[in-house]
């Protein structure tokens, strides 16, 4: 499945293999630190795990771009299933509409790891990519990243519920 992949091959407009890449990536997004250093290594990525209170994502490295990768629901995590049901609306962060509360929270669970690690890394190119949950806070994470940082390269997100009502999506402007 992954013997082919090539983190050199990412490019805008090649995208039909971005979306198989960014689907295996958010696969291994569900796998342990330990489980998935051979696959990050064969990639050409140094890699990052935060884990805060059930809020997981890798942030992924190379000379070229980094690659957020957030983990989806496990059901048989409290925290996970609490955010998916929490659907109360909460005002967006840059109050451009209203968010799954849920979503939000686990997002801000993690944000001050995530925010810490992509204030010292270089001008790059981010790709942010989830499935379930994580293709929630993937979504989450690319708006915010985009107000804070301005260089989200694109979002890829897989099976992610509604996160957000449709003046917040007016708002997202990530490829």
């Amino acid at each position: 499945m992954f013997e082919h992949l090539d983190s050199e091959t990412l490019k805008l407009k090649q995208q039909e293999y971005n979306r198989y890449y960014f689907a295996v990536i958010s696969a291994l997004a569900y796998k342990d630190p330990g489980c998935t250093k051979k696959h990050w290594d064969k990639l050409g990525y140094v890699c990052a795990f935060y884990d805060q209170e059930g809020a997981q994502c890798y942030v992924l490295e190379n000379k070229d771009h980094i690659v957020v990768a957030f983990r989806g629901t496990e059901p048989k995590q409290w925290s996970d299933v609490k955010a998916d049901l929490n659907a109360f609306k909460r005002r967006g962060r840059y109050k451009h509409g209203y968010v799954h509360g849920g979503f939000q929270g686990e997002l801000d669970k993690i944000w001050n790891d995530l925010d810490t690690e992509l204030s010292v890394l270089e001008d790059r190119n981010i790709h942010v990519t989830g499935h379930s949950l994580g293709g929630a806070m993937a979504t989450l994470a690319a708006k915010r990243i985009s107000e804070e940082y301005d260089n989200v390269h694109c979002l890829f997100t897989f099976g992610s519920p509604r996160v957000a009502n449709r003046q917040w999506c007016k708002s997202l402007e990530v490829p």
